[in-house]
């Protein structure tokens, strides 16, 4: 497992149409997958806690002098409705502290793909073993399933995961960084870290029973005293 030489906390996305509908929203980026009502509600109170949450653990000026040396760092995936939920907590931070905090995209923070399929219902697939993939996928905790070869599997997710955090080692070791991404891919990151808390009465890595919900904030390593 990486062991993360920085604090990192990691947000998913706030709620889309195409998650009430139970769509693969993959790496899909149209009209369904945008934040809906709820999901930019669920984003600017969690832009609003994650701030009160460094104010009270490191202090409104250790906070400032983080931010300011630009050693707060902020990275999102790609995808819109990941990179709203960043825009969210920065246009926060700006009222709150009067410093304006650069977005960096960061395509390996994306969602994994579920390949050509990507962005349908299960009742709009109309090959029956790709649907009995998806059903099977939703069902177990079965990482190895690449979509018949289209998409990317969760074990390969989790490989790119670990391949980003070992980059950020390098890259942001003594910063401070928040990352927007993603509820699998999240999932992914926590695997890589070797986070117990995924792993079931089993023994098995549950990473979409336990996955974390929509605007949920989630300390891949909260050990502020590394900044």
């Amino acid at each position: 497992a990486v062991r993360l030489k920085f604090p990192m906390l990691v947000v998913r996305h706030g709620e889309t149409d195409g998650n009430l509908r139970n769509v693969l929203s993959g790496q899909i980026d149209g009209p369904e997958n945008q934040l809906n009502a709820t999901g930019k509600k669920q984003v600017q109170q969690t832009a609003k806690n994650i701030f009160a949450e460094l104010e009270e653990r490191i202090g409104s000026s250790r906070l400032h002098e983080v931010a300011h040396s630009g050693r707060l760092r902020i990275l999102s995936s790609p995808i819109t409705r990941a990179k709203h939920t960043a825009e969210a907590f920065v246009h926060h931070f700006r009222e709150r502290a009067s410093i304006a905090l650069e977005i960096v995209l960061e395509d390996n923070l994306k969602e994994i793909a579920f390949g050509k399929y990507d962005g349908c219902a299960l009742e709009e697939i109309d090959d029956p073993e790709f649907a009995a993939l998806v059903k099977r996928g939703r069902e177990t905790q079965d990482g190895t399933i690449d979509w018949q070869g289209t998409g990317e599997s969760f074990l390969a997710a989790t490989i790119r995961a670990k391949q980003l955090l070992e980059k950020l080692n390098v890259t942001h070791a003594g910063d401070l960084v928040i990352a927007f991404s993603h509820g699998t891919f999240t999932s992914a990151l926590r695997t890589a870290l070797g986070d117990q808390t995924l792993v079931n009465h089993d023994g098995i890595v549950a990473f979409r029973d336990r996955i974390i919900g929509h605007a949920a904030p989630h300390w891949l390593n909260d050990s502020l005293d590394l900044l």
